[in-house]
Formats: structure tokens, sequence, C-alpha cells
């Protein structure tokens, strides 16, 4: 081969797969896809001028330009031809909120909760409405409820036919598409769920059509394998009974099912750096076919050694690395096929491969091609944490200089022999030293690197990640790894781990419980972010510490970095989009108000910590004052989360209900039950902070910005211990809602909690008699309303909406909400304002988290549409 096609070949080599890469990377960036039809245009037009351009591409000597071009345009148009297909694939709106027949296969383990169990459906029919049974191949996340029973336990509430996976149902159900909450530094749902092929959520329906058991085809191998990974758990639950945090780690570690750790422990894992060792990560499988490939050339040397003809005449390496990738495939299919399951499988193919073909590829093009034929699988892993942490894990592992600096045996100066010191290091005892030390010190880099990482994604930095895996690694991977699938075939080795495993979680509670343990940095900017993390990177293969200073002083700009805030007399207003419930920020240039702390749900989701206090903890937000307008759970069932941060720990509370009232979680929804729900304790302690009750009159100055309660009346709420407040009365609660009005200038902003037709009559004439005019939006100034009970027909009414006349109303409400909200005639009263005054009406659902500036009064910003994703619903 002559130089010059060599040096083609070396191009191509590492051009293909990174050519592939930057493609999937282009199209990800898009806010919407192209339809179908056009996408197809565009793959033939392609085609077309790839077939011309190929006797161009000769004449010019441009060859391989063209097929690096030929590669970025394959994997951008095939990448946006399959989400194309994928939201033509949704369910449609006219079968959302409807009840319909669906048979199918169930296809993934059932997540069991105190109320209902969860689990994905592989539908193959449904039915149509003139009773045919017509072909639909769609993934559905379905649940199903437990029939209620009055005075029963939750055992005997457990539903007649146990839903076994891989089973074949007939379900009734009720659908709607997937829909996942919006917000400014907030998790992305939607994504998981687009990335899974899942099209629709829904439960399946009480009455109707009943549940009937089909016998599975013995054809379909993946739902076999399916069932058998469930005969599996249920042993695992069955010898761990008595222990659920064990039996959840031990079904994370054999089968990949994650569903039965609790949160408190995905915290847990997460703060101290070990939640990738809870998971079929790539080490496991790395381990498991290292050991495979150990016992197939052990098994084969032993032959030899008997004198076998068939052993000696084959190739050990060959068969050895055959078995290696098969047991490795084996085990990743079993434990659910997951993303690092499928890189490191695609890597030994690619090593092996190489290896076996007698190429002497760099690492990192073999690296290259596995991220590429991941990216071919699985284009929009690209955007999902898993994916980087992963594969930069894998490059620092394979890019850092082999031995360990310094423990080399020295000579002296003038060339003679070691010295003693030299020797002392010499054997085993130094091969065990350098072992060790070069664990730590790659320990050391992988947590250098993943920091940025770990920031960008999740908004934090565990600092306690490297001491804690330096232990964690090697006992996960030696010990409990072992014992937990040796438990398979010997169910004793269960017990056994059971109390390592007790141990090692209060290890982790431990080092969790450190002051130092987690360091939730500012978010910054994705371009600082990525700046950061190549300085990480760079700074690890640099020889010199001064150049390693030089380039992480990129650092500083990130550490000194800080969200902007409004200016001197103006203030901004954030609604969360929290579902069906209420949650604003208010800001103004040095103070920060919290109106509501969103839901708690029955099912353990806390959109408390995991959309308010995650924004707060990005953003580094400091809460001066928090105002819980009345005891309803959709308003202020995430307030004990918020209560229990340190960014709360000085906050002032105004609220219309004594401490005591306050509500640990929402009611599950029809047929849950109630009882056992209502009996799991709560979780967090609210702290001692000043709790004083809201009245008309309180008001409050800050940064040229006047805050005053308005409602509930005084002497409503008369005494400020516990004790005398109102009881408990829930068709009161909406009526005692507080309502806070902000005012600067001329702009105000009005935050109604659930008050009532009547209480906004009162609320006007109130206004009226303190001859206050302005008030009520009178002015040339811009209002904001917070739609009141969620945009409810009792709310809202036309008195309320003629006296504030506001340009901008936001309804917090969830998607396709079983109230309704916001109500028909409402939406027709504010549709009727819109070109009176310029009323403009929007909705959670489909705006997103809205956000809104005093001092730039005309603009709302919908994060659905200035943050718009190509997986985003229609």
């Amino acid at each position: 081969m002559s130089d010059l096609k060599a040096y083609r070949v070396g191009v191509l080599l590492w051009g293909a797969p990174l050519s592939w890469c930057l493609g999937v990377a282009a199209l990800l960036t898009l806010p919407r896809l192209w339809p179908v039809a056009d996408t197809s245009l565009w793959v033939f037009l392609c085609l077309l001028g790839l077939v011309f351009s190929t006797p161009l591409a000769r004449r010019q000597h441009m060859g391989i330009a063209w097929v690096l071009a030929a590669v970025v345009c394959t994997a951008f148009i095939s990448t946006g031809w399959r989400g194309a297909v994928r939201n033509a694939a949704q369910i449609p709106s006219a079968l959302e909120g409807r009840d319909i027949a669906v048979q199918g296969y169930v296809a993934s383990l059932p997540a069991n909760s105190a109320y209902a169990t969860r689990f994905d459906f592989d539908v193959t029919h449904r039915q149509s409405e003139d009773g045919q049974w017509v072909a639909w191949p769609r993934r559905l996340q379905l649940r199903r409820y437990y029939p209620r029973t009055r005075g029963a336990s939750h055992a005997s509430n457990a539903p007649v036919d146990a839903i076994e996976p891989g089973a074949r149902w007939q379900w009734p159900v009720r659908l709607k598409a997937v829909h996942a909450l919006r917000n400014p530094h907030g998790f992305d749902s939607r994504l998981k769920a687009w990335s899974r092929g899942v099209y629709a959520r829904g439960y399946v329906r009480p009455a109707g059509v009943t549940p009937i058991r089909m016998l599975a085809a013995p054809t379909v191998w993946h739902y076999g394998l399916l069932h058998m990974r469930g005969q599996v758990r249920a042993r695992i639950q069955s010898a761990l009974s008595g222990q659920p945090r064990v039996a959840a780690l031990v079904a994370a570690l054999v089968l990949g099912d994650q569903q039965g750790i609790s949160s408190p422990d995905w915290t847990l894992f997460r703060d101290t750096g070990v939640a990738h060792l809870v998971s079929i990560s790539g080490l496991h499988i790395g381990l498991f076919a290292w050991l495979a490939y150990g016992f197939i050339f052990a098994g084969w040397r032993l032959g030899v050694r008997a004198g076998w003809r068939c052993f000696a005449a084959c190739d050990a390496p060959a068969w050895a690395a055959g078995g290696a990738v098969a047991f490795a495939l084996a085990y990743a299919l079993f434990s659910g096929w997951g993303l690092p399951a499928q890189r490191t499988v695609l890597m030994l193919l690619c090593f092996l491969g190489v290896r076996r073909m007698g190429w002497h590829w760099p690492w990192w093009v073999v690296w290259l091609w596995a991220m590429a034929l991941v990216l071919l699988f699985d284009p929009w892993a690209m955007v999902q944490a898993g994916f980087w942490l992963s594969f930069v894990a894998v490059a620092v592992l394979f890019a850092l200089p082999k031995g360990v600096g310094g423990l080399a045996a020295r000579t002296d100066l003038s060339g003679g022999q070691p010295d003693s010191s030299a020797l002392a290091y010499s054997g085993l005892l130094r091969r065990a030293w350098d072992g060790l030390c070069g664990m730590v010190r790659t320990q050391w880099h992988l947590s250098l690197v993943l920091a940025p990482l770990t920031w960008l994604f999740f908004g934090q930095v565990s600092l306690v990640a490297l001491g804690v895996n330096l232990i964690a690694i090697p006992l996960v991977s030696f010990v409990f790894l072992p014992l937990a699938l040796l438990g398979n075939a010997l169910p004793v080795a269960w017990s056994v781990l059971s109390p390592l495993a007790l141990w090692g979680l209060q290890g982790l509670t431990w080092a969790h419980a450190l002051p130092f343990g987690v360091w939730h940095p500012t978010a910054a900017p994705g371009w600082l972010a990525l700046a950061v993390g190549a300085a990480f990177i760079i700074s690890i293969f640099l020889r010199t510490w001064r150049m390693r200073v030089l380039v992480c002083a990129v650092l500083l700009p990130a550490l000194l970095y800080q969200p902007s805030r409004p200016p001197q007399d103006a203030f901004d207003l954030l609604a969360f989009d929290v579902g069906q419930g209420s949650a604003v920020l208010i800001r103004t240039a040095h103070h920060a108000l919290l109106f509501d702390a969103g839901p708690r749900y029955a099912s353990g989701y806390d959109v408390g910590a995991r959309v308010v206090l995650a924004h707060l903890l990005a953003t580094g937000q400091r809460v001066d004052r928090l105002v819980l307008s009345h005891a309803d759970s959709d308003h202020v069932g995430g307030a004990r989360a918020l209560l229990a941060s340190p960014l709360l720990s000085e906050t002032a509370v105004l609220a219309s209900f004594p401490r005591a009232q306050l509500p640990f979680q929402s009611r599950p929804k029809s047929g849950a039950n109630a009882k056992a729900v209502a009996q799991v304790p709560a979780q967090t302690q609210t702290p001692a902070q000043v709790w004083t009750p809201c009245e008309a009159g309180v008001h409050w100055l800050w940064d040229g910005v006047l805050f005053d309660i308005v409602q509930p009346q005084q002497g409503v709420l008369t005494h400020a211990d516990g004790s005398q407040w109102l009881p408990d009365k829930p068709r009161r609660r909406n009526a005692l809602s507080c309502v806070l009005r902000i005012r600067v200038g001329a702009h105000t902003a009005w935050l109604t909690g659930d008050m009532g037709l009547r209480e906004e009559v009162a609320v006007i004439r109130g206004m009226a008699r303190a001859a206050q005019p302005t008030a009520l939006g009178e002015s040339a100034g811009v209002t904001v309303v917070l739609a009141g009970h969620h945009g409810s027909h009792s709310s809202n009414g036309q008195a309320w909406l003629e006296a504030l006349r506001p340009r901008f109303v936001i309804a917090q409400a969830g998607y396709r909400n079983q109230y309704g909200h916001p109500a028909a005639t409402v939406r027709a009263r504010w549709d009727a304002a819109t070109p009176r005054w310029g009323l403009r009406w929007v909705d959670s659902a489909r705006c997103g988290a809205a956000y809104w500036r005093s001092d730039a009064p005309t603009q709302l910003r919908c994060e659905r549409v200035v943050a718009r994703r190509q997986w985003q619903q229609p």
C-alpha cells in the first residue's frame, strides 16, 4: 500500500465515526424535526448528489472529503427520519381520555408501590370503534391501581391477578400523551420516555372490559427472557423479604432493576458518587467478561496439559475472546440492555475484532467507533448524562499513562546499581504498592474529569466520591457482585451478602452526613461548563504543574459566575411548571420570596424537591420569605423538603394555617389505597422557622418593591400560636387563601392561591373602600395575575377580570387534569378580553415555566417555546 493510500485509509478510519457523531450532534441541535415526507425527500436528494459527485471527487482528489461529508449527511438525515417516524407514531389526540381495549405483552419488570403497579406494555392490537381488532404497535407506560377496600390492610389490596413480566394481556385502558414538566434547570422526563420508545401513559380502567390473561406466544424470545428475569427478582424478594433495601440493591446488581431503590437511597448513592455501582455498568460487564475469558483460557491450559488433542488444536485466544463477548452479551441482555451495557459490549466487540483482524488501532479510534455504534442504535443517547459519563470515564482510563510515576526503581546519577530504597519495593510488596497507588491515581483523575460533568448534568459535585469509591469499587466488584450472582444458584449467598450490604449502606450514610460531602455550585451557561470540562481534561495530560494551574484558571470565571438579578426598583416572577399545583418565585435585587411549594404525590414524587429546590440549588438562590397560601397539598405538599434545605434555614413563613396542619403528600388518585398511603411517615422534619399568619395589612418593602397581603381579612386568623388557628376544615381552605400583591411603579403582580368568587368581590370592595384605584390595574401599567384555583370556574369571575384588567394571566394546571382546569367558561372569558385590552393567557401545560420581568413588562417568556426540544410534545 502506498503512503497516499495509507494516509487516506487512516483518515477514513477515525474520520468516519467522528463524522457520524457530528452528524447526530448537528441533528440534535434542531428544536423541531422535519416531517417524514420532507426527510425522505432530503435522503433522495443527498443520494442523487453523491452519485453525480463521485466522478468529480475522483478528478479533484477530494474523495475523502466527499465520503466524510456523506457520512455526516447520512447520520443527520437518518436520525431525523427516525425521529420523524417517532413523532408520527405518537398517540392521536382523539384517543386521549377515552376508554380503549388493547392487547399486548408486559414489557418490563413491574414496579409495585403502596397503591398501584407500574409497568411498560407493548401493544400489538387495539379495538376500534366498530369492535374490530386492528394492529397498533405501540409501547405504553401503564398503572394498575389496587382495588380499594375499606378497612383492609395494604397486602389484601393487591390485584387478584398478579402482573408477570412477559405475560400477554387484554386491558381496558385510558391514555394520554407522555407529558413532562418543563422548567429551567429541570429534568426532562419526556426525553427518557422518547429514548425508550414510550408513546403514551395511562392506567388500566377498573370498570369496562374485564382484563383477560392470554397465552404468550412461545416464539417471542425476549418476552420469555423478561419472564425469567421476573422469576429471579421474585426469588430475590422472597429470600430478602425482611431487608427491602438489600433486596433492591441485589436486584439492581443482578438484573439492572433499579425501581425498588427508594428515593432517599438514590440521593445517598448520588451524593456519595457511587450511583454507577448500583446499576449494570461497564465495570460489572467488563469484570464478567474478564472472568469468562480467564476461565476459558484456564480450561484450555488444563486440556493441553492433559494431552487432549482437541484443546491443543484450537485457537485458545480466539475461543476465550469469543466466549468473553458471548457471556458479556448474555449478561447485558439479561440485565435489561441499558446504555452502559450497550457501550461495554460494543467496545468489547470493537477491541477484540480489531485484535483478531491483526490491526493495530489506537485506543481512541476504537473508542470513536464504539461511540458511533451506540449512536447508531440510540442517537438520543448523546443528550443523556450516562452517555458522556461512560465514554469520558473510559477515555480517561485508556489515556492515562501506564504505571505510577515516581515509584519505579531509581538509579543514581553516576549510572551505578539501584540503591537499597529501590530494592525495598521489589517483589510482591512492590507490585501491591504500585497497584494501590495506581488505583488511587486513576480514581483521582476520574473524579477530577467527571466533576464538571456531574456539575453540568446534576448540578452538584460529590467531594467524598474519591474516598468512597476507593473502598466501594473493589468491595462491590469483588464481594457484592459475585455474591449477588452466586445467589441465583445458592440462595445462602444472599444471606451472607445482607449484613455486608447493610454495613456498606451505613458507611455511605456516615459519608453523606459529612458537612463537606456535597457541593452545589451555581449552574453556569453551557459554553462555560464545557470550557471547564475541557480544561480539566487537558490538565490531566499536561506534564508540568505550572501548565495545569494555567489551564485550571478557566475555573475562576465559573466559580465567580452568578445569575443575573433584577435591578433596583424591579422584580421578576417565575411561575414553575409543577403540574396540578402552584409554586412561584419572586426576586428583587437582593431578596427572594417563594409563593407556595408545589405538590408531593402519593407515589413519592416530590415536586418541591425535584423542581423548586433543584432550581434554587442551581441558581444559588436563598429564600427570605415563604408564603403558603392554604393547606391543600397541591400548593404546599413540597414544603417539607424545602423547609429542610439550608437555603431556607432562616426563612420567615407566612401561612393561613398552623404548622401542625402542613400536609405530607397528595391524596392517592381514585382507586388507590388511601389508608396505606396515609400511614407513610414524613421523611423530613420542618425546622423551627418563624411561622406567622398571613392577614390583610401585612406588608413590607424590598429594594423598592412593595409586597402586601390583601386576603384573608384581618381578624380571621387572630392568634399566632398554632393551637388557636382555624381548625382543619377543607371547605374553608380555599376561602382563606393568602393573596399577595407585588407592586413597583405602575406594574403589579397578583398571586391568588385558590381564592373563590366571593373572596374576589371582597378584595375588590376592600380596595375601593381604601381609595386605591390604581391598585386594581386601572393605570397604564402592566398587571400579571396568577389564575385563581388553577383556572377553575369557582374563581376568575368577570368582576375580578374587569377590575384588574390584566395584561397576562398564568394558569398553573396539569396536562389533561381530571378537573378540566382551566375551565372552558374561564378560557372563553379570557379570550373575549383579548381584543379589548390585549390580554394574553397561558397555562403551564403548554407554556411550561412562565417568566416575567417588571423592567420588560410587555414580554412573557414560556420555557417550552424558548427552550424547545425536538422530542417535546407537539
